[in-house]
This record gives structure tokens, C-alpha cells and sequence, in this order.
């Protein structure tokens, strides 16, 4: 019964007086509680802000009166949906003048026609058996529609009333999961029904259900990942399927059929899960999909990202419709936030997020995708609405270096002069002592002046940073080193730009680098001579001053084996293989002149 509406006194079943039609509809309602399900009737009263308000006399605020009369006060049976808000106050505030009562808790305001329908719909046991339905906030539910299910075609979606109406031999679902069967929905139903066993809880069920997802549900991401590791075989699948069932009510839970599918149109059919009957304000609960079968860790957080991304396209499209400029700009800086924490995130799980690790996919055959992937995410973190730390564009330059020795032709690789300048930006500012070592390495190695193009390099002391970049390897790397040599990343090549650097592992492909480099042979390969760059220096104090292409700039490099020095005195001319290590530039084979 909704007001608004006028009473027409020509129709003969309906009174004109407003006492009298009230009570006409109490009648009315009374002749049919005989033929409502389960015994029990659901009195809802529907109220339009916009309809016309009398006090006391308002139609339907008396019709509530005789209703509650009736009831003998019980208000249980009672059920009041208010359009907003405002329309609750004015609703429970005539309530109170009428019948001296507080009707809020049983009032529903600000829910949409479909959640207040589905409710509705959800009361009755014969739509609960042949109907599904999903929760929406505030415990209503919506009717989920069969073509809507049947497009989310890669995910199984768990209902809040999944299982009623179902006809399962409970004897048999339940032999099959004792003698080592997967666990099924039924499995869950049957515990809960009357005079049955409650499923028995796994270990670490409670934890997840108190702690682990009230965590997740606390934080601001569009999309959070919960890693439940386990041995195959000893019940992790029956653990988490048991979360999304004691869930189902709180949250639109769903199983991904099959962990191969296509992602994009998976992440397209999460988002539509998340968003169904939501189109006009945010989703008020989340979705919760399980997983399974994953092994590699960056298929969930490429899953993950894609999630992200479909969540804001249908957060613009809402600011859109709304024509809301604050909103679009809370989106962007919200989305904005999210992909910045994904990135970083993605890094320190690839062990990208240091110049060390960057240097190993040198040295552990990465594909090329992988690092041009690492470039993507780095080249996120230098948009204009990020500042990067100074540890991150140190990072970004060591991407770039390592990504053109994967793949000199990748389209992720900044152009070197750009290197160069972001080079020279970083050594104009206060560095932090924990970044001087990589940095100084970097430039070392960027700015050796083989090629007659200084021009076009920062003016930056070569000679301090070889010191300085010595001085930080033997204070961060005394623990570690021992008296070993450290470990030479790059040599010198003929070419420019980045094929200028040729890294260790084109040369001493092998994999037996020390036995290698030390016996000689490895230098005499025609490979070898033809892609690396033999400099000229001079002998002194047991080091070898290296001729460079600038006029009287001479810069001191260290014999890898100083054995080799021993046959040429003091001021002879030598020539020899240039090496980048952290501990300073060396001298490899070496030849007097």
C-alpha cells in the first residue's frame, strides 16, 4: 500500500472515508495470512516523500495504526520502506505523534526499486526456491536475472539462497566428500539444516573470518589479493569455499572456472558482478572470488591490475553520467593512488625495486617481456602526478641500461640523450647515502668518454665519482666482499649510446667467468675483439692511467690481476679491455704497446 494516491468514492469495494478504508484494508490483509507461506505475514508499508502528508488523518498513516492495533503492538511484522532519507524522518516522526512508538527499527530508506524488491521477493519461500538472489548493502538482496548470470559466463556465482529448492541426495554428496571427494556447495547446505552436523571448521577458519578479511575489507584499494598457501590434498580449496559460504550473505562471492581464461574478460565480468543493480551510486559490498590452480604469482597480480583498471572505467563512466567535475577528480587521484601502489607493489614482488635485483635479470636469462613490463611500471611512477624518489629514477636509469642489453630494440627504452639528462637531474640533488653506490656506479659506466661527444654529456666529475663510488663500495660491501673481486657487470664497447656497454654475459658465456677471464683465451676471441673497445694507458704506481677522447683527462683504472703489470715498468704505454665493476673500472688483458 503506497500513498499519494486518492480515494475514489464511486468504486462500491472501496469506502471514501479514510478511517473506514483503513480498516477495510486490515480486512483484507486478514482474509489472506491463511494463505501465506510459512505462517507468516510481512506488512509493508511503502511511503512517498512527494505524496501528500495530513498528520494523523494521512491515509496510510492510519491505515498503519489500525494495522499496529490490530498486532496488539507487535511490530515485527511490520516492514516500512521510505523513499530517502527525509522521507524516514517525517515518516517515523508521525508515527511517533500517532502511536507513541519509535518505528526505526523497522525502517528501510535510501535503498533503490531493486534492492527493495529483491528484499521483498526474498521473504518468500516459494521465490527462494525457484528464484536466485545476491546481497546488496545493508542486508537487502536483488533478484539475480538468468541472462545475467549466464554472460558471466567465467565465474560460478554463489547466491545467498543457493541450494534452496534443490533436490541433492544429501547421503550421497556427503559419501563422496568423506571418502576424498571435492568439497560442493551442498556439502555446506546440508550442514545447516535441522538435526544436522555443522560443517567442522578448518584451522585457521576463524583467523580468516574475524581478522584476515575485516584487514582487507579496511583498506582503500579498488582490488586486494589474499594468498591462502597450502599443500595440495589437505583441505585449502574446502577452507576457502567455506569463507565464500559463511560469506555469501555479506558479500557477491563467485569461483573463477578455470584459471586460463581470458583475463580481460574476466576482470569485464567481476566488475559487471560488482556493479549489477548498482548503476546509478558505488557498489556498497564487495566482491569475493576465489581462486585456484594459480602457480605463478604474476598471472593473480596481472588478474589483479586488470580488476583495477575495469573498476575505474566504470567509476568515470558513473562521475560521467553524473556530470560531477569534484567526483571525476576524486576518481582520477583515487585510481591514480591505486595504480601507483599496484606498481610499486609489482617491483618489490619482481625484485625490481633495487639496483641489485634489476642487475640479476643480466644474469638469470629473463624474457624480454618481463623487463619491458618492469619498464612500463617504471615509466608509470615518472607521470606528472607522481614524484619519484630519488631511489626510483636511480632504478629507472638501471632499466633502461638492462632492458637494451635484453632487447636494444625494445620501444620502452628512453632515448640515451633523455638517460643522460635524467642522469644529470638526479647528481644535481642531495643524494642519500644508502643511493650514492649505485648512482655513482651508473654514471661511471653512462659517461666514460670513449666517443668524441662530450658535448652533448653532463658536466659532471668523472674523477669524483669513480672516488666516491670506491669509497661506498668498501663501506657497504665490506661485509659481503671479503677480498674478492667484485663483479664486473659491463665492458666497454665500440659502439655508442647504449651499445657503447656489452655485458658480462655475452662474453663469458660459459658461465665460467673466473676461469675464463683469468687463463686469457677469452680475449682472443674474434667475437670478442670485434665487440669490445681496447684502450691505451700508461703505467703508473701499479694502476694504468687510461687515455680518454678529451684532452688531458686521464682516469685511473685498476689491473683485474695485477700479475700482468709486473713485465712493464713504470711509464710504459699498455692497452688493454675496460670491465665496470662497483669496486671501480678495471684493466683486462692487458698488452704492452
Amino acid at each position: 500500500m503506497a500513498d499519494g494516491g486518492e480515494i475514489k468514492s464511486q468504486e462500491e469495494d472501496l469506502p471514501p472515508d479514510i478511517k473506514d478504508w483503513s480498516k477495510h484494508q486490515v480486512k483484507a490483509w486478514t482474509l489472506t495470512l491463511d494463505d501465506v507461506d510459512d505462517g507468516v505475514a510481512e506488512i509493508l508499508f511503502e511511503q512517498d516523500i512527494n505524496g501528500p502528508m495530513s498528520e494523523r488523518m494521512d491515509p496510510l498513516v492510519e491505515t498503519f495504526s489500525t494495522f499496529w492495533q490490530e498486532l496488539r503492538g507487535d511490530t515485527e511484522q511490520i516492514l516500512c520502506i521510505c523513499d530517502n532519507e527525509k522521507g524516514f524522518t517525517s515518516w517515523k516522526d508521525l508515527i511517533d505523534a500517532r502511536c507513541g512508538i519509535n518505528i526505526s527499527g523497522r525502517c528501510i530508506y535510501d535503498l533503490s526499486f531493486a534492492e527493495v524488491n529483491g528484499t521483498i521477493l526474498s521473504l518468500l519461500s516459494k521465490n527462494r526456491r525457484s528464484s536466485r538472489f545476491l546481497p546488496c548493502g545493508g542486508g537487502s538482496k536483488v533478484s539475480f536475472e538468468k541472462k545475467v548470470e549466464r554472460s558471466l559466463s567465467s565465474l560460478e556465482v554463489l547466491c545467498v539462497n543457493q541450494c534452496d529448492g534443490g533436490s541433492k541426495d544429501q547421503i550421497v554428496i556427503e559419501e563422496n566428500f568423506y571418502k576424498g571427494g571435492k568439497v560442493s556447495w551442498w556439502n555446506f547446505y546440508f550442514s545447516e539444516q535441522p538435526a544436522s552436523t555443522p560443517f567442522i571448521k578448518r584451522d585457521k577458519f576463524d583467523f580468516i573470518m574475524d581478522t584476515v578479511i575485516p584487514d582487507l575489507c579496511s583498506l582503500r584499494n579498488a582490488c586486494v589479493v589474499f594468498n591462502l598457501v597450502h599443500v595440495p590434498g589437505c583441505g585449502g580449496t574446502t577452507l576457502a569455499m567455506h569463507t565464500l559460504w559463511a560469506l555469501r550473505d555479506k558479500f557477491r562471492c563467485a569461483v573463477l572456472r578455470d584459471s586460463n581464461a581470458d583475463f580481460a574478460e574476466v576482470a569485464d565480468q567481476v566488475v559487471n558482478l560488482l556493479m549489477y543493480k548498482h548503476e546509478k551510486k558505488s557498489p556498497s559490498i564487495p566482491v569475493l572470488l576465489m581462486i585456484e590452480d594459480f602457480d605463478d604469482k604474476e598471472k593473480v597480480f596481472d588478474l589483479q591490475q586488470l580488476i583495477e583498471k575495469e573498476c575505474a572505467k566504470k567509476r568515470f563512466s558513473q562521475s560521467l553520467h553524473r556530470t560531477d567535475s569534484a567526483d571525476l577528480l576524486k576518481n582520477q587521484g583515487m585510481l591514480n593512488l591505486l595504480k601507483l601502489h599496484e606498481a610499486r607493489q609489482y617491483l618489490e614482488m619482481q625484485k625490481a625495486d633495487s639496483y641489485s635485483g634489476i642487475l640479476s635479470y643480466l644474469s638469470n636469462q629473463s624474457s624480454p617481456e618481463k623487463m619491458e613490463k618492469i619498464a612500463r611500471q617504471y615509466a608509470f611512477l615518472f607521470e606528472h602526478a607522481h614524484k619519484p624518489t630519488v631511489r626510483e629514477r636511480i632504478n629507472f636509469i638501471y632499466v633502461n641500461v638492462v632492458l637494451s642489453c635484453i632487447k636494444l630494440k625494445s620501444r620502452y627504452i628512453l632515448p640515451y640523450q633523455k638517460l643522460l639528462e635524467l642522469l644529470d637531474q638526479v647528481m644535481r640533488e642531495q643524494i642519500p647515502l644508502s643511493e650514492t653506490l649505485s648512482l655513482y656506479f651508473i654514471a661511471v659506466v653512462l659517461l666514460w668518454p670513449q666517443q668524441c661527444n662530450w658535448k652533448n654529456v653532463p658536466a659532471i666529475s668523472l674523477g669524483k665519482c669513480i672516488s666516491q663510488m670506491k669509497t661506498s663500495y668498501h663501506t657497504e660491501m665490506k661485509e659481503v666482499y671479503n677480498g674478492k673481486w667484485p663483479v664486473v657487470h659491463f665492458f666497454l664497447g665500440r659502439k655508442q649510446g647504449y651499445e657503447q656497454l656489452v655485458h658480462q654475459g655475452e662474453i663469458t658465456k660459459s658461465g665460467q667467468e673466473e676461469f675464463a677471464v683469468k687463463n686469457g683465451k677469452i680475449w682472443k676471441e674474434e667475437e670478442v675483439e670485434a665487440r669490445l673497445c681496447r684502450v691505451t694507458g700508461e703505467v703508473k704506481n701499479n694502476l694504468i692511467l687510461a687515455d680518454t677522447c678529451i684532452p688531458n683527462l686521464k682516469i685511473e683504472v685498476t689491473p683485474r690481476f695485477r700479475s700482468q703489470l709486473c713485465a712493464h715498468t713504470e711509464g710504459s704505454k699498455v692497452s688493454f679491455f675496460t670491465g665496470f665493476s662497483m669496486g671501480g673500472p678495471v684493466a683486462l688483458d692487458i698488452s704492452y704497446m
